[in-house]
């Protein structure tokens, strides 16, 4: 981790599926409390922006 909102990979080699894994939930970075949060990723949602549903 860079800083508190950058991050970086270092891949040993290219990867085609790369970027289609970083878009799985399995995958997904998420804040540390949000597995606290009853229905997280169902009911509730956490964002990474200004963004709207």
């Amino acid at each position: 981790m860079m800083n508190d909102y950058t991050f970086s990979f270092t891949l040993t080699s290219p990867n085609v599926t790369f970027l289609n894994s970083l878009s799985d939930l399995a995958f997904a970075i998420y804040p540390a409390e949000a597995k606290d949060i009853p229905g997280w990723g169902v009911e509730t949602v956490i964002g990474t922006g200004p963004f709207m549903l």
